[in-house]
């Protein structure tokens, strides 16, 4: 992402990367850290895949965030016709996308990673 970014004109000196996490939950509490103190408040835009926005969402809530707009990209759309019917085989990527989400979201508020399951309230201009 840092060399879209540049590519696109932003100073390299303006970003901070976080290049270590391994997964969503390790991600929001070195991003956290990184940015330091006081950062919780700090109004961010939240860039990740539409099917991932929830997980994500509560992983930074979960770690302090209190205004977050989230910003969901690379949907996975397509005409219904061209999605529904019997072709179990043909639609197994999207089933194994949808599954491994639902169950991270579920494995996630078990373990106490995020505190909300769909919608939290850290939501830009939320309670």
């Amino acid at each position: 992402m840092a060399d879209v970014l540049t590519a696109a004109g932003i100073d390299r000196n303006r970003l901070l990367v976080e290049p270590y996490s391994r997964n969503t939950a390790e991600n929001g509490s070195m991003v956290t850290r990184l940015l330091g103190a006081g950062a919780t408040s700090t109004p961010m835009l939240l860039v990740t895949s539409a099917f991932h926005m929830p997980r994500s969402m509560g992983v930074f809530c979960a770690a302090g965030w209190t205004d977050i707009t989230p910003y969901p990209v690379d949907h996975r759309t397509g005409a219904f016709s061209a999605r529904s019917g019997w072709a179990f085989a043909a639609n197994l990527e999207d089933l194994n996308v949808g599954v491994k989400e639902w169950v991270g979201l579920l494995a996630y508020r078990l373990t106490g990673r995020t505190h909300a399951l769909l919608q939290p309230s850290c939501l830009h201009g939320a309670g």
